[in-house]
């Protein structure tokens, strides 16, 4: 029996994060789908796909993890039962205007989703819930506040380069128990004693909230990029609030 996803609830429980991961990664698959069909130059419809044909499977996993919207799966981590990959939901302030309302980013070699949708905000990714277990309370934290849409973004920034650090592929046990698949995740950190996440490089990281804001790289970070401006806390360490009719959100993107 197909389930109906209730987007932003009252109350989040572990169904509705799993529901959430599940139909986040739906759309980032039927993306990958996608230009796996388009040619890469449409003047030479015969020149070749956007993406390699090889490419798509190397996200089977992820394909078998979504069919939780019509099969019955259990996933299990560090001996416990919950969500197969990082999901945040965030409250936003909201213009009017419907065009300002949304925003849809994407990141397929890292398995990530940015999507605002109106006064939510979600963030998803596909990690076996690394970057949850490394720096979910940080998020979770600002999910109790009604952010503006610039500081989401510098959240998704943060998510999306973070992605990006990840060294680790999960493995997997898979076995069938009454019309039941029970997928159990190993250890991500393994037998090595490498962190799970590669150094973070401040430089690097000032590349992501440039694409995320629209804003230059050199109107938002140092001559060196060791330093980035943030929207979230002021210099006095507490929580910035940015209102919204004084700082409507309509920072152009950047063309390149």
């Amino acid at each position: 029996m197909q389930r109906h996803l209730r987007l932003v609830p009252t109350k989040l429980r572990q169904r509705d994060f799993i529901d959430l991961f599940t139909w986040s990664c739906k759309i980032l698959l039927g993306i990958l789908y996608k230009e796996r069909l388009l040619p890469n130059d449409r003047r030479q419809p015969h020149g070749g796909p956007i993406l390699p044909k090889q490419l798509h499977h190397e996200f089977a996993m992820t394909h078998l993890l979504i069919q939780n919207a019509r099969l019955q799966i259990d996933f299990t981590a560090e001996g416990n039962k919950r969500t197969s990959g990082s999901v945040f939901v965030f409250k936003l302030k909201s213009q009017k205007e419907i065009e300002a309302q949304f925003d849809f980013r994407d990141d397929i070699f890292h398995l990530a989703v940015f999507m605002r949708l109106g006064n939510r905000g979600l963030i998803v990714i596909a990690d076996g819930g690394a970057f949850d277990v490394d720096v979910g309370d940080i998020f979770r934290r600002d999910g109790k506040f009604v952010l503006h849409p610039l500081q989401f973004e510098e959240l998704g920034a943060i998510a999306f380069y973070k992605a990006s650090l990840f060294n680790r592929t999960p493995s997997y046990l898979i076995t069938e128990v009454r019309n039941r698949l029970q997928i159990f995740q190993m250890p991500l950190a393994g037998l090595s004693g490498r962190p799970v996440f590669d150094p973070w490089v401040h430089p690097k990281y000032a590349e992501y909230v440039s694409l995320f804001t629209g804003y230059p790289i050199d109107k938002i970070a140092s001559p060196d990029r060791s330093k980035v401006m943030q929207w979230r806390v002021g210099p006095d360490g507490k929580r910035l609030v940015i209102p919204l009719k004084k700082f409507p959100h309509r920072v152009p993107r950047p063309t390149t």
